[in-house]
């Protein structure tokens, strides 16, 4: 079987840190990292995936040794993401033009013909 380490910070992406061909190697080095970070206080969630399907979870709001099914990683994934229904303008829609600049620099055809 081929069984893959990885690491994901507080306001990270997941990151693959390595692959172990044994179960009990893999699990050596997940607790061996998660000590490390208790350490030093670093709040990382590492887990523990069987080919694509995720069997252990260690740190961040994950139990030690959670064995987690798949309707509970769908939903554990989903956490706390919205439907991102809330207005945030876009840098564009505020920034200050340049003087000179037209208003509305896009020209219409009805225009183009009007002047000519």
């Amino acid at each position: 079987m081929l069984y893959q380490v990885s690491k994901e910070f507080q306001r990270g992406s997941e990151t693959y840190i390595a692959k172990f061909s044994e179960r009990t190697d893999a699990e050596a080095f997940l607790r061996m990292k998660h000590e490390a970070d208790q350490l030093l206080k670093i709040n990382v969630i590492y887990r523990l995936y069987e080919r694509a399907q995720m069997i252990e979870a260690l740190g961040g709001d994950a139990a030690v040794g959670a064995v987690m099914g798949p309707s509970q990683e769908s939903s554990a994934a989903a956490g706390g993401k919205g439907s991102g229904s809330t207005f945030s303008p876009t840098p564009f829609n505020m920034a200050p033009r340049p003087g000179g600049m037209p208003h509305n620099w896009v020209k219409d055809e009805d225009k183009k013909e009007d002047s000519k």
